[in-house]
């Protein structure tokens, strides 16, 4: 049986967060997608590149997309 996309998420987060600048993992119901938050600053592209493509693979058959920005600061 395929998983949903919240067990989809759950299962990324706990692979990718805090790896290639990945700060937040979540969930674009209307485009069935999960979405990587990503720190715009300093990242190495080549291996954010192939996390991404594995990201990708993993989740299927839900999309990966990218939200890049700066950590917001809500302390």
């Amino acid at each position: 049986m395929p998983q949903s996309l919240e067990e989809t998420k759950s299962r990324l987060s706990a692979k990718y967060l805090g790896k290639c600048g990945v700060h937040g993992v979540g969930v674009v119901r209307d485009q069935e997608a999960v979405r990587f938050d990503i720190d715009e600053a300093g990242q190495n592209e080549a291996a954010l590149g192939q996390l991404l493509e594995q990201a990708r693979r993993e989740a299927h058959p839900y999309k990966v997309i990218t939200n890049r920005a700066g950590r917001s600061n809500t302390y």
